[in-house]
This record gives structure tokens, C-alpha cells and sequence, in this order.
């Protein structure tokens, strides 16, 4: 992935005198307001979930470690406040990676909102500052300057430094021109294989129906390539779910066999839904594969469904098989690269009725490599068992997960499935040695490699890293058929990187025999206890529990209260997550 060195927001040489540079900068900026501090009562919180934001929103990118570091001992020793919300703020979208963005007035402003407001900018807005920035020697840099300035923000920046997840509201406005899903379909479906088609830029596509993205078509925004064209995301093709009561648009877009998806933003606004999340509402939904397809470069925020990002069999609502014009794509054969996309699953809080994966695969042979997820709820990335005859060698490479301000169960987890999923007693595939359907807990050959994941002082992970899923079997307990065995699979070099985590159980064996597991989180000291704060070193009980059996780790979803029955629908489920006992090599606790 490439490095934001010579674009990093450089706080310790601007920052550090954070007062001084404002008011130098009024002076020589001619005319630029000295930011003044409202009657707002200094914290010592750390604003996690806004410091992301402004960089998701400012920068299109997540908080590089090193910034995000700088940024916790500025608010520890500042406090939280407008004043020192302000100076964050008002350094990021002046700085020379914002400035740099080759933005429209419309695409300019629409970043500044949903960062320093955490909201969509309406039409009058858009239309007052088209015709402000018109007049000779209209500075943006003033402008924002008088905004952050404002009683409303003030009034946000409260919000900010008390909540620990907050929503990003309004409804978007088009702020280039737009057109509907059936006119794209009409597009791509007139478009012969091979073809690619590209969107104009910043276009809205108004997303009513689910988009089928044929075998063989590239669909990409014009001028928008790599890296740089994802993080000037006000540029890139926007697709909004059109309805937010409705759901049965399914996923935003269907990628068929072959076909791939660059440099678009996907929006499934879920944040201005009042209902639950849809399970076949997945921002992207891919499609198994014997030829290569791609997504790569894409922005994807607000799923409404189980995953931003998933990649499944030929069992769905989203498409029949007559859709998928060739039934040997059942099985997967061909490579499914899901690499450098960003993905935002703040608005999918950790709740039952709400909570989502990152990215998802099904497919033997992914790669989901560089890619950025924050605040995944369920998984930031779940690789479950394989299809058909095939083992599940999906490489899971270089990945950064950073839970700013949602609680997660899992960050990189491998996932036989159970009943709890699959809707009945799955079988065991290791007790069951001559049942046909062995080869779907076969994880031999699957590796997650290099993936760095972190928290804010306010978010944590139950488990770091899964190899299985017996530690949230919520139905019929353990060694009752709850959750599926496997076999294999490889965890090496996984960390928190520069920053900590706090989190229950740094890694698990959970179901699967036979794991290899190197060298990963191996710093104590930057992993803190989710519960009490003693680092984690052991798989004793978290201080301030019940007593617990010998070698047991108690696995709780903080949502729920701590006893309950054990219910036959997941709808129901047990509100905590049973106690591992260390039994075999399978289920162990490192």
C-alpha cells in the first residue's frame, strides 16, 4: 500500500505550537480570525471518532498511525473542546494533501462538511459558496476560518468530544449531475465484454434497483485512477441507495464473474435508515468466479446489510443463476482481488440489529490485500469455508483496521460457520470424516499476513484474531453442535502496529486443528484489557469477573446482560458468549 509520507499532515513541526501558529497565521493569512475559545468545559477525552472522520472526510484516507499517535497526546494534553477540535480541523483542511485535491467548489465543500460538520451540505449552501468563491480574491481557507468559528460548531464540537459514535446526517445532494440504477443498467448492459465504462465525474447514480455488473465490464469514474483518484472521493462516481425505508434494493452492485469495479463510492445510507440492516444489503455483493474480477480503489460507508464488501456462492436474492451465465463459476477458480478500498462501517454500530462485517469472502481464492477498514462491527474481514469440493486458501495480506468508535466481536477471523449461520447443526467436519462435505472446513492454505489493527481509548475487539468460530457459538452451547471444526490455516505476522488495542483475547484457536500461528501480537504492553487495565499477557479471566474454571476465558458481548437462557433463534440468542475451556489444541486461548 502505498505510504502517505509526502502527504502526511505534518503535526509535530506545524502543531506542537498549535496557539502560536494560529495566531501567526492570522496575522500573515491577512485577515484569517484568531480561533478565541467558547465556554466549553475542557475534557480529557480523546475525540477518536471525529479525528477519523476529519481524516476519512478531509483526506479520503484512514489516520495514519503516526498522526493518530500525535493526535492522542494533543487531546491528553489539551483536553477535548472547541478550541482544540478547531485547531485540528482548521490544520487538516489547510493543509497541502487537502489543498492539493483536485476539487470543484462543490466536491471542496462537500468535504469540509461531512468532516467539520459531520453532515451533507444542502443545496443553498453548495449555491452560496459557487457564488462566494466566484468573487475576486474569495479564499477558502477564510471561509472555513469564520465557520469553525461559528456557535454551531461549537455545538458539534460537543457531540464530538462526549459520544463515541456519532451519525453523518442529511441526505446527499447530486453535485455534478445524476442518473438513475436503470439508466446505468441500460449502459452496461448494451456494453459488449471487454468494454469499460466510465462515469463522469462527482455524478450521483441513484440507486432504486440493484446494479448487475456483467461478465467482462470495467466500471470506473472518469479521471480517477489508483490511489490518489480514491482519496479525492468527492470526484469519484457516488452511488446512494435511493430509498431508505425500502429494502428490497438488495446490494448496491452485483459484480459478475470477470467484471471490475474501480474508483467508484458506494453509499448505502444507512445512518438516515430506520430500519434494521438487510442481510442481502451489501454494498457490493462479488460473485464466485472461474475468471479474474477485481474491486479495487472503491469507497464503501453505510452498508445496510451484513457486509460492506462480500464475496459468495450463487445462492442469493441479489441474482438467479441465469444471471451468472455459466454454472462452473460455482467454483471458484478465479482469482477475486478485493484490494485498497477503503471502508467506513461507522454507521453500522455494534448492536444486533445493525452490526456488519468489513469485508467477507467465500471464495478459495481471494486476495484481500491493502485495503482500510474502520469500525467494523461484527468482522472487519471474515474468511468463511470454502464451496464445493474446494479448501479455503484465501490470502489475507497487509489489511489496516482501526476501530475508532464501535466495539467489534472479531478483526481477522476464519469461519467454519454453525448453525447460528448456516440455520442448522453443520457438520463436524473433522468428527465426521467420511461426510461428503468435509472439504467446507478445510482452511489449509489460508493465510492472514501483516494486518495491523488498532483502537481508540472508546472501541474495542472481544478477539483480535479467530482461527474458528466456537467462542460465539450462541446456540446450544459448546460440544453441542454450536459452532463447525476445521483444519488448518495460517496467522503470521499480525500486530497492533505503532498504536495499541484494547481488546479481550488477542488471538484464539477456535475450531480449527492444525493452525500455524507465528509472531503475532507479541507486545503485551500495547494491548490493553477491555475490561480493567492491566495489559493483556494471559487467558486468565478479566479482572472484576465472576470466578471462572481454570484456564477459561470469558467472551462477552457487552450488549447484553450477563445471564440469560439459551434460546433456539438466533433472534433470541444467549447474551453472552460461552466460556473456552482449553480441551484440545483447538481451542486455545495465546
Amino acid at each position: 500500500m502505498r505510504k502517505h509520507k509526502s502527504n502526511r499532515v505534518k503535526i509535530n513541526s506545524s502543531f506542537k505550537r498549535s496557539y502560536l501558529f494560529i495566531a501567526v497565521f492570522a496575522v500573515l493569512g491577512g485577515g484569517y480570525l484568531a480561533f478565541r475559545s467558547f465556554a466549553a468545559t475542557p475534557t480529557n477525552s480523546i475525540p477518536s471518532e471525529y479525528i477519523s472522520r476529519v481524516y476519512t472526510e478531509a483526506l479520503g484516507r484512514q489516520v495514519a498511525q503516526s498522526d493518530w499517535n500525535e493526535w492522542v497526546d494533543y487531546y491528553k494534553k489539551n483536553g477535548c473542546n472547541a478550541t482544540s477540535t478547531r485547531n485540528m480541523t482548521f490544520l487538516i483542511y489547510r493543509s497541502e494533501e487537502f489543498a492539493s485535491k483536485p476539487y470543484s467548489t462543490n466536491a471542496r465543500v462537500l468535504a469540509f462538511y461531512r468532516g467539520a460538520f459531520s453532515r451533507e451540505p444542502t443545496k443553498t449552501e453548495l449555491d452560496y459558496w459557487n457564488a462566494a468563491m466566484a468573487q475576486p480574491g474569495a479564499d477558502f481557507n477564510q471561509k472555513i476560518s469564520k465557520l469553525l468559528e461559528s456557535s454551531d460548531y461549537a455545538k458539534r464540537s460537543q457531540i464530538y468530544c462526549s459520544a463515541k459514535n456519532f451519525a453523518l446526517t442529511g441526505r446527499p445532494v447530486a453535485i455534478a449531475g445524476s442518473m438513475t440504477s436503470e439508466q446505468l443498467q441500460a449502459k452496461i448492459d448494451a456494453a459488449p465484454a471487454g468494454s469499460t465504462i466510465l462515469l463522469p465525474k462527482s455524478q450521483t447514480v441513484w440507486v432504486k434497483k440493484r446494479i448487475i455488473l456483467r461478465r467482462g465490464i470495467t466500471l470506473t469514474t472518469k479521471d480517477s485512477q489508483g490511489m490518489a483518484g480514491r482519496t479525492a472521493y468527492a470526484n469519484m462516481a457516488r452511488f446512494v441507495r435511493y430509498s431508505t425505508t425500502d429494502k428490497t434494493t438488495g446490494s448496491l452492485i452485483v459484480a459478475m464473474p470477470g467484471s471490475k469495479l474501480q474508483n467508484v463510492w458506494l453509499d448505502g445510507q444507512l445512518w438516515n435508515m430506520k430500519k434494521s440492516a438487510d442481510a442481502p444489503g451489501q454494498n457490493v455483493f462479488v460473485t464466485r468466479s472461474n475468471a479474474p474480477t477485481a474491486v479495487s480503489y472503491i469507497r464503501s460507508e453505510s452498508a445496510s446489510g451484513a457486509q460492506n464488501i462480500l464475496v459468495h456462492n450463487g445462492k442469493s436474492r441479489n441474482f438467479s443463476i441465469s444471471d451468472r451465465g455459466k454454472r462452473d463459476d460455482l467454483q471458484c477458480t478465479g482469482k477475486i482481488s478485493i484490494d485498497h478500498n477503503l471502508v467506513i462501517n461507522s454507521a453500522n454500530t455494534h448492536i444486533r440489529t445493525r452490526w456488519a462485517d468489513g469485508i467477507g469472502t467465500r471464495c478459495e481464492n481471494s486476495i484481500i490485500s491493502d485495503n482500510e477498514i474502520i469500525d467494523a462491527s461484527d468482522v472487519a474481514i471474515i474468511v468463511f469455508h470454502g464451496w464445493g469440493l474446494q479448501s479455503q486458501t484465501a490470502q489475507v495480506l497487509r489489511n489496516k483496521i482501526f476501530q475508532a468508535g464501535n466495539d467489534t466481536f472479531g478483526g481477522i477471523v476464519a469461519d467454519p460457520l454453525s448453525v447460528r449461520a448456516m440455520g442448522r447443526n453443520y457438520p463436524d467436519c473433522l468428527a465426521k470424516r467420511s461426510n461428503p462435505d468435509i472439504s467446507h472446513c478445510d482452511f489449509r492454505g489460508m493465510l492472514f499476513k501483516d494486518n495491523i489493527l488498532w483502537t481508540g481509548p472508546d472501541a474495542s475487539f472481544v478477539i483480535m484474531a479467530s482461527s474458528g468460530t466456537r467462542a460465539w457459538s450462541f446456540l446450544w452451547g459448546i460440544g453441542r453442535g454450536g459452532a463447525s471444526n476445521g483444519l488448518g490455516g495460517e496467522f503470521t505476522n499480525n500486530s497492533t502496529g505503532m498504536s495499541t488495542a484494547t481488546v479481550e483475547v488477542p488471538f484464539y484457536i477456535s475450531g480449527l486443528y492444525g493452525v500455524t500461528a507465528r509472531n503475532n501480537f507479541t507486545d503485551p504492553s500495547k494491548l490493553l484489557r477491555a475490561i480493567g487495565s492491566n495489559p493483556v499477557n494471559t487467558c486468565d479471566k478479566p479482572a472484576g469477573r465472576a470466578k471462572a474454571p481454570p484456564h477459561t476465558a470469558l467472551l462477552v458481548n457487552k450488549e447484553y446482560a450477563y445471564a440469560a437462557k439459551t434460546s433456539s433463534k438466533e433472534g433470541n440468542a444467549r447474551p453472552s458468549i460461552d466460556s473456552i475451556f482449553v480441551q484440545s489444541n483447538r481451542d486455545k486461548c495465546i
